[in-house]
């Protein structure tokens, strides 16, 4: 963990030294990488939205995508499923321009789980059967089939249990 972020601290001196943005970037999202995984969400967000103000000044917006991906999921992590949701509304649009229907169908999962920890489960049912609808359109079985368990476990909680077990 140390020397990774040493080397991480090192590649991030020298990006700045030659004006790299984009290396610069791409090394503050590793370094967000290397925080979120020990568990430092606090400094992993911020490391993660100096990335994202870069790339938006770049206009690399593959990048962009999985630093929106990063942020809502480090927020999720420390219980922000609302500032979580934000950077989905950011997302979504994106992946929509781009073209992505998987990328989209799994922002639409992840925007679903979110609602799902703020108790809003009829819009977390929802939303995963949009997400597992337009995976089987792209024909993505395995990831419908993800999003299928995560709707069957938002029906559970409803207290529907026809209703779980018909997606299982």
């Amino acid at each position: 963990y140390g020397q990774a972020l040493e080397y991480g601290q090192a590649a991030l001196r020298l990006s700045r030294q030659v004006g790299a943005r984009l290396m610069e970037a791409n090394t503050l999202n590793n370094h967000g990488n290397v925080l979120a995984a020990y568990g430092d969400y606090e400094g992993a967000r911020a490391s993660y939205a100096r990335a994202l103000d870069i790339v938006r000044e770049t206009g690399d917006r593959g990048l962009e995508v999985g630093l929106l991906f990063n942020l809502a999921e480090t927020e999720s992590a420390m219980g922000g499923h609302e500032r979580a949701l934000h950077y989905m509304d950011q997302l979504l649009p994106i992946m929509h321009e781009m073209g992505d229907r998987v990328g989209e169908a799994y922002a639409l999962a992840f925007q679903a789980v979110a609602y799902d920890g703020l108790g809003q489960v009829a819009k977390a049912a929802s939303i995963f059967q949009t997400a597992i609808e337009q995976l089987r359109e792209v024909g993505a079985t395995p990831d419908a089939m993800a999003a299928i368990s995560e709707l069957a476990r938002v029906r559970l909680a409803q207290g529907d249990l026809a209703g779980a077990l018909a997606h299982v």
